[in-house]
């Protein structure tokens, strides 16, 4: 009997020891597994080597480049094109300055402690360079017309220099031909080195045509006391200086101002003096002003054609209105866009509309 004790006693010590190696193997198997994994990862991300280089200064033809090589495994020795050898023994990142010609092939070879080897070319390209560009009404202009300052269909050109290593060089289409409206322009400039040409692209942005169409100009005169207080007892007025929204409509509530007119006054309103002086608020009907300080501020100076007739062969003007912003009747940011607030930019619309008949 107690034989028969000891034997399964021994039989279990030998399960265990069997279950420990199983679970030992197992989690060796797994780590390596992981190490492996994370090994493979590491170089599916990156390369093993890496050759990277910074353009710095010029002297003539002659250009610094900064290189940097970085090798997972180490790295051994670098090839340079003179040809020299530069031994590392085993450094992981290096940082070398070389001096290179313009538009010549330069080849180095770097070679990790572990043999792996990797050649990278180096070739500094001549560059099209450009002079800043001017768009203005006269051809080799040195200045550009303010944005949205020209009436759309005026010729404008286009002005700037390309050269190549200090060499002039040819842009199409040309410079003298005319544009008449606002647009991305892309303009091909073609040079000589060494034989081989050299072509660039230039994309120029025209912002210099009002994109509001009928834009003239009309002096609508000053805001006038009578003509503020009627606004205000239709509730269609209540300065907001600081062009701020409440939660409160001033059809609904006399302590609202949202959606009313407000960054205007009369010429003279003593009360607002100071906000006159400072520019927050406006007298002229022929002013623009910002939605909310700091943003919104149109870009346009003129009135739009809203309505015409033609009597007798003449061309009546019957509406107009400021193609910029010249009432803010609301803030930049609005608030919930419910039925009262539809209703009251209606007629705040409709009431300013008949002013400018």
């Amino acid at each position: 009997m107690k034989n028969k004790v000891n034997n399964v006693i021994k039989l279990i010590i030998l399960i265990l020891a069997v279950i420990v190696i199983l679970v030992l193997v197992g989690k060796k198997s797994l780590i390596e597994n992981t190490e492996k994994s994370k090994k493979t990862s590491i170089e599916t991300e990156n390369e093993k080597i890496r050759l990277t280089y910074e353009v710095g200064e010029r002297t003539g033809n002659d250009i610094k480049v900064l290189i940097e090589i970085i090798a997972q495994e180490g790295i051994r020795e670098i090839h340079t094109p003179e040809p020299d050898i530069i031994y590392v023994y085993g450094g992981i990142e290096l940082a070398i300055d070389y001096i290179v010609k313009l538009d010549v092939e330069y080849k180095f070879i770097i070679i990790s402690e572990t043999g792996e080897e990797k050649q990278e070319i180096i070739r500094i390209e001549p560059q099209i360079e450009t002079t800043t560009v001017f768009i203005n009404e006269t051809q080799n202009a040195i200045t550009s017309l303010p944005e949205y300052s020209v009436e759309k269909g005026t010729p404008l050109y286009i002005n700037f220099e390309a050269t190549l290593e200090g060499e002039i060089c040819t842009i199409e289409p040309p410079l003298s031909q005319a544009i008449t409206s606002n647009g991305l322009y892309t303009y091909i400039m073609t040079g000589k080195y060494n034989g081989r040409i050299i072509t660039a692209t230039k994309e120029v942005m025209v912002k210099q045509y009002n994109s509001a169409r009928d834009i003239v100009k009309y002096d609508a005169g000053e805001w006038t006391k009578e003509e503020i207080e009627e606004l205000k007892n239709q509730k269609l007025y209540d300065i907001n200086v600081d062009k701020t929204i409440s939660s409160q409509y001033k059809i609904n509530s006399e302590t609202g101002f949202n959606l009313t007119f407000g960054g205007f006054t009369y010429k003279g309103d003593s009360e607002n003096e100071n906000n006159i002086n400072e520019k927050k608020v406006i007298t002229n009907r022929n002013q623009s002003i910002s939605n909310e300080n700091g943003y919104g501020r149109p870009k346009y100076d003129g009135w739009q054609i809203l309505e015409t007739e033609g009597i007798n062969g003449k061309t009546y003007v019957k509406k107009l209105i400021h193609a910029g912003s010249p009432e803010n009747f609301s803030s930049y940011t609005f608030g919930t866009r419910d039925e009262d607030m539809q209703k009251m930019r209606k007629i705040c619309f409709t009431y300013y509309i008949r002013w400018k008949v």
